[in-house]
């Protein structure tokens, strides 16, 4: 039987990408066109529970507010204590209304209003008489106003009142609250399941567009190495446009495995809120698959990254100052057998870039350069200032000549070829041993300098060493503030 050529063997690998892509998409429409707003109502009717309750409480502080304010008066004829009793009496009305609107479409509760507005005006009614019988008569006269109990039974009453209310909205608060989480559960687990679904069809045909993709990489390396009389400058431009054109295919899958992987993990996270604690063996493979959930995110920014797609954060930074910063790290971490030495340029220009995007650029040429060493070497992290002039900008189309910093990561270790150099910017490229290396390091770092108007170069010399310069543009508007702003 004769084996798909790489063209077919492409197109099936991109069905299998794009067609549990579009049955996802028809699921998220489902889910916000007709799940979603009855998930919504389920999550209204709750908050609305939760705020006649709150509102109730509002109303009774208000009323005890108000009475804690007749008694410190009463008792110290200081005005300064009817603060309270004043906004007492102009919250108390507006709460009893609001209150009575929260519960227009509840028959029982509407039912206790009126009664409520009573006790709320016979209360407020008794307080300000023994107020303006004390200003008047005194206290003597004030309290044979209280010795009535007058005040006392609207107060017990409104209480009762208030307890009912409250006690009704807690019943109704239960019944909806497990309403909305089998609502929520059953979206849930119909999410998780499609998108699981989705998912390894994607994977599946990712794997099989990669694997196309390697093979006509290697193709057009062994063309380009047919081709290299056609001088160094037109090798260049093909290296580029074949990035580009990676960075493109790439870009694509990433994004949509990104979406993908988002909304499992939105979806493990709502089916471990709703498991039961004794469903263990449950959550333990509901958090396995999260933590492989996790590992696809960091890959497929990783892709993001190369396909310049990723989101970034740029700010001004001090390259000293930042290069100071990961020295320490590296010699925390690297070990006795590698030495690590930092070159500052003097005078170094800042720069503006994704500080986090940045750090991770230097760590991973950091850590290639140290699995470069196996017996041990000599790492050496730089800056320094630096000008691309016209020449050097028609050498390499995608530089505009111009002011830049040039950061470079060199390494005493056992260095490339030049066809393993050439090389090492395409994803999944890699030269170390199965599992030690996903090949996407060094093309985050690719992506990060074209996405950031910046340039990368790769000088290696099998026996001596690597040296990697970063070129990221100058920043001229210099912050005042002294240090790398982090």
């Amino acid at each position: 039987m004769n084996r798909p050529s790489a063209q077919h063997r492409l197109w099936i690998g991109l069905a299998l990408v794009l067609v549990p892509g579009i049955l996802l998409l028809l699921l998220e429409l489902y889910v916000v066109s007709i799940k979603a707003p009855a998930l919504q109502h389920s999550r209204e009717r709750v908050a609305h529970t939760f705020e006649v309750i709150a509102t109730a409480e509002a109303l009774r502080g208000a009323v005890k507010d108000a009475e804690r304010a007749q008694r410190g008066y009463l008792v110290s004829s200081d005005r300064a204590y009817l603060a309270p009793y004043d906004r007492g009496v102009r919250d108390a009305p507006r709460l009893l209304a609001q209150l009575a609107a929260l519960v227009e479409d509840n028959p029982q509760q509407r039912g206790r209003m009126p009664l409520l507005g009573l006790e709320v005006q016979a209360k407020l009614r008794e307080i300000g008489r023994t107020l303006e019988a004390h200003d008047r008569d005194g206290l003597k006269a004030a309290r044979q106003i209280v010795l009535t109990n007058s005040g006392l039974h609207a107060m017990q009453t409104f209480e009762a009142l208030i307890d009912a209310t409250i006690a009704a909205e807690r019943d109704l608060l239960t019944q909806r609250t497990a309403a909305a989480v089998e609502e929520e559960r059953g979206t849930a687990y119909m999410a998780l399941a499609s998108s699981v679904l989705a998912l390894l069809a994607m994977i599946l045909g990712a794997t099989v567009v990669l694997l196309v993709l390697r093979e006509i990489v290697r193709a057009e390396a062994a063309k380009g190495e047919s081709d290299r009389l056609l001088g160094e400058q037109q090798q260049v431009m093909a290296q580029y446009q074949k990035m580009e054109a990676l960075g493109q295919l790439t870009g694509g899958i990433a994004h949509d495995f990104n979406n993908l992987v988002h909304v499992i993990k939105n979806a493990l996270e709502i089916v471990l809120r709703m498991l039961n604690p004794a469903e263990t063996k449950i959550r333990g493979y509901l958090e396995m698959a999260g933590r492989n959930a996790d590992r696809a995110a960091t890959l497929t920014q990783r892709l993001l990254a190369f396909s310049r797609r990723q989101m970034l954060d740029p700010r001004p930074i001090d390259p000293n100052g930042l290069l100071t910063e990961v020295t320490a790290l590296l010699g925390s971490s690297f070990g006795k057998g590698i030495s690590v030495e930092t070159v500052s340029g003097a005078d170094a220009w800042w720069i503006v870039a994704d500080v986090h995007q940045l750090e991770t650029a230097i760590l991973n040429l950091a850590v290639n350069a140290r699995d470069a060493m196996p017996e041990g070497g000599k790492l050496t992290l730089e800056t320094a200032n630096a000008r691309l002039d016209e020449a050097y900008g028609a050498a390499h189309s995608e530089v505009k000549p111009g002011e830049y910093v040039m950061i470079a990561v060199s390494d005493t270790g056992t260095g490339m070829p030049p066809e393993v150099a050439a090389r090492a910017f395409e994803p999944f490229f890699t030269t170390k041993e199965v599992g030690r290396g996903t090949g996407l390091g060094l093309s985050q770092v690719y992506g990060f300098a074209k996405q950031s108007s910046g340039h990368v170069e790769i000088h290696s010399e099998p026996g001596r060493g690597t040296t990697v310069k970063l070129y990221l543009p100058r920043l001229h508007d210099v912050p005042g503030a002294v240090g790398s702003i982090r």
